[in-house]
């Protein structure tokens, strides 16, 4: 995977079934970065990985992340794709990972890239994937948005970055955190919580999704719906 020069950005590379060579941008955010607006027209989809997409547990190999998807994740994910014509971004917190711990993030870009690697078999691609590892306890300095769920720069930096429209897009996740997230960055954003991996249990709801079903699958159903599919 090419580095980018002075970005933490990753460009992963998978052969797609028609031969073709396909790049997934994997960005990694550290704790903060510079506060600013969006004014995007493009709309988007955004997925938590962890409890979403596939159950938690520990991911050492690319056989673990296949033996922990949820079934029907990559097929219903690459649906969604394909019908809606929306880029899909997956956005996940990776606590741990930093630069230092080289052992846990060779293994969190591993799961990534092998995520990645697995819808482009079924035919479909990633818009990108952000993931920040940092988990920062004290205020961020002034101007700065944190990177870390619950807080909202992993969108803004996709949306800044994409020309995204966060008031017309879409976040799926299973925690409240994923849902004051998405509402951190815009307060339009709709909202999909699913009933696995922390069931939107992890702490009290500030305010109720605009959809709660059981799965990735009816996620990805739901928002068809809501498309007009």
């Amino acid at each position: 995977m090419a580095v980018d020069k002075g970005r933490q950005v990753r460009r992963m590379e998978h052969a797609a079934p028609d031969g073709a060579v396909l790049e997934t941008p994997l960005e990694v955010l550290d704790f903060h970065m510079p506060a600013y607006t969006c004014d995007g027209n493009k709309r988007a989809i955004f997925v938590d990985r962890d409890g979403v997409l596939n159950r938690f547990g520990e991911m050492k190999k690319p056989g673990d992340v296949d033996e922990l998807m949820v079934p029907g994740a990559v097929e219903s994910l690459v649906s969604l794709m394909k019908t809606s014509r929306l880029p899909v971004y997956v956005v996940s917190n990776q606590q741990g990972c930093s630069t230092e711990a080289f052992a846990k993030r060779a293994r969190a870009e591993m799961a990534m890239d092998r995520l990645a690697e697995l819808v482009v078999a079924q035919g479909g691609k990633f818009a990108g994937v952000v993931f920040c590892p940092n988990k920062s306890r004290q205020q961020v300095p002034e101007g700065t948005v944190n990177a870390f769920k619950p807080h909202g720069g992993m969108f803004l930096e996709v949306a800044l970055r994409d020309g995204i429209d966060l008031s017309q897009s879409y976040m799926i996740g299973d925690s409240v955190k994923d849902m004051v997230s998405a509402r951190s960055a815009h307060p339009e954003m709709t909202t999909v919580l699913v009933k696995t991996g922390n069931k939107g249990q992890d702490e009290p709801r500030p305010f109720e999704p605009d959809g709660f079903v059981a799965n990735i699958v009816e996620a990805s159903q739901w928002v068809l719906a809501r498309e007009g599919f």
